[in-house]
Formats: structure tokens, sequence, C-alpha cells
């Protein structure tokens, strides 16, 4: 009878060591935060989801995608709003990499899409935007993107030519004359004349001052201390080029410069400021 009572006692402590812990004992993968060291615990043991066997959260990579509208800092010009374009949302597609195409389609004015926990490889980003009919509004707009994991941010510009329809916008500037207003600028000037061209058509409006775009007729020059800036309303949307010219009380031209600029679609466009340079004596 001892050799039986020895081999019960041995049995039983085989089953106590090779069984699971009590339910009621806390382990990391029961599904409930037991100690601070336990960051997540989703009651499993996957190391492929967001919590780890370790009950230590996984870090996920984030590729930020976010976009601008006609945005040109070298034409001093922030960008257009998704309202003064039409759009309603914009598709961006993620290819390349292990993982099949990606796509998101998001509302335009978030003005960003986020890919979650994406191998780190080179892609290629896709965006194209929509109206609120989902009708493609402009071209596609792609850019070759490595992607080293990690969170990172990626910026893809629409630029004027990738739209498919016609805009036009208000134009707002003002002028000074070799960093000076109309009164104090040397050599003395009294008019101003203008000439807009866009898209290498000349524009054939005023402002609402009265001062001619297209360079058929000059007006007094308008000084930098009214209120309210210079602007022609209704002007094509697009990359422009603006020629100032300043003219002395004879009617002889002393100021003249070409500047390259941008007409915003909208009227939400910012103020430029345009000095022009004397003309050299003796040219």
């Amino acid at each position: 009878m001892a050799v039986v009572r020895t081999y019960l006692l041995l049995a039983l402590v085989t089953i106590a060591v090779t069984q699971p812990a009590c339910s009621d004992d806390p382990f990391c993968g029961d599904g409930e935060l037991n100690n601070p060291e336990e960051q997540c615990d989703d009651g499993n043991q996957d190391d492929t989801d967001f919590c780890l066997s370790t009950c230590k959260a996984r870090m996920l990579s984030r590729l930020f995608v976010k976009w601008q509208f006609n945005s040109d800092p070298d034409l001093g010009f922030s960008g257009d709003s998704c309202i003064e374009m039409g759009a309603s949302t914009v598709e961006v597609e993620l290819t390349g990499g292990p993982e099949p195409v990606d796509i998101i389609t998001e509302n335009c004015s978030s003005f960003q899409a986020a890919f979650v926990d994406i191998p780190a490889a080179d892609y290629t980003i896709k965006i194209r935007v929509y109206d609120r009919d989902e009708i493609a509004i402009s071209s596609e707009v792609s850019e070759e993107y490595m992607f080293g994991g990690g969170n990172s941010t990626v910026e893809l510009v629409v630029p004027a030519e990738a739209w498919n329809g016609t805009y036009v916008g208000d134009f707002f500037f003002r002028v000074s004359w070799a960093g000076a207003d109309c009164g104090d600028a040397l050599p003395v000037l009294t008019d101003q004349r203008l000439t807009l061209v866009v898209d290498g058509n000349t524009i054939f409006t005023t402002t609402e001052g009265g001062a001619s775009l297209d360079g058929s007729s000059s007006l007094t020059c308008v000084p930098l201390t009214v209120e309210l800036p210079q602007v022609a309303r209704d002007v094509p949307f697009g990359p422009a080029q603006f020629k100032v010219e300043g003219l002395d009380d004879m009617g002889v031209i002393i100021y003249e410069e070409i500047f390259d600029t941008f007409v915003g679609a909208g009227v939400s466009n910012p103020v430029l400021i345009f000095d022009v340079d004397p003309i050299p004596m003796g040219i």
C-alpha cells in the first residue's frame, strides 16, 4: 500500500505542474491589465496584432499622405481650398512593396490620408480629386516614395495643369517702386501701367479702381497706404506673368519689371506685393 500512495502523490504533483494557472491568477493574455508592466492585454498570444504576447503594445508604422492644391512658394501662392476647386473627396492609391494595392478615399478637407502598419518598401503614391458627384476633376498625380517605417509624411501638390475644369479667381495686389510708395519713389513717377498674361493670353479686364490689365492705358499710381489692395475679379486661373510699368509726368517709362505670379481660384487669395525696379539710366 505504501507504493500505491507514493505513485498517487507523484501523479498529483505532475498534474499541478503541467496544468495552466488557474483563471483566477492574473497573467499576460487573460484579457485584463493586471500590473503596470502590461501596456495592453487583448486576451491572446498573437504577435501579429496590436498587442504582443508579452503584453507590450506593438508600434504601428504610419505613412501620412498629405495634399495641397496649386501651392507654389516660389510664386508666393499658398494654395487653393477644396471649396474653391469644387473638390469633395481625394482618392489615394499606394502601390509597390509586398502588399496588394491599398486605396483610401478621404474627405478633401481632411487634407491627409493615413496608411497604417505597412512594411518598409519603395512605393508609388497616386492621388486623384473628385467632386460631390464622384466625378474626377483632376488628372492623376503621382510620386515615388521610399518608406523606411515608423511615422513618415509625404506631401503631394495637385498643380494647376492637373485640373480638368475651368476656374476663375480674384487677383489681389499692391505695387511698390524700388521699395518706396508712389509719393516717395525716386525717380519720381506719376502713373502705372499693367499687363497681365495668363496661360499665354492677355487679360482684357480692369481692376476695381479702373486700371486696365491689358497694357492699353495707364492710371494714376495707387499708393500702398490705401486701405484695400488693388483687385481684378474673375480672372482666369493659373500661372501668370504680370508686367508693371511706372511712367513719369511726360509719359516716359522709368520703371519696368515682369513678374512670374499666380492667379488662384475663388476669392480667398493672398495679396501679392510687386516691387518694381527702375530702368537703369542709359537704356
